[in-house]
């Protein structure tokens, strides 16, 4: 398995792919002039990254949700109209 991990340089934050999809960030603090340790935990990261930090992936919307979508624009809409 390959695992591609990205260093945000300006915001700190490694992000890591498998695939296409992101799996994982987190924060890196480190010390620009020590690049061994930075390298380091980028590497810890790629093979083993905390699930602390897992990205979540957001289930697919179905019919149900547009509809209560839907239904609770339509309430919104009508207290509005009462007010």
């Amino acid at each position: 398995m390959t695992a591609l991990v990205v260093l945000d340089t300006e915001t700190g934050i490694i992000t890591r792919f498998d695939g296409a999809k992101a799996t994982h960030a987190a924060g890196l603090t480190h010390d620009p002039e020590d690049a061994l340790k930075t390298t380091s935990i980028i590497e810890s990261f790629r093979c083993n990254p905390h699930m602390d930090h897992a990205i979540k992936v957001p289930r697919p919307r179905t019919m149900e949700d547009a509809m209560r979508e839907q239904r609770q624009k339509r309430v919104e809409a009508e207290e509005r109209g009462r007010a």
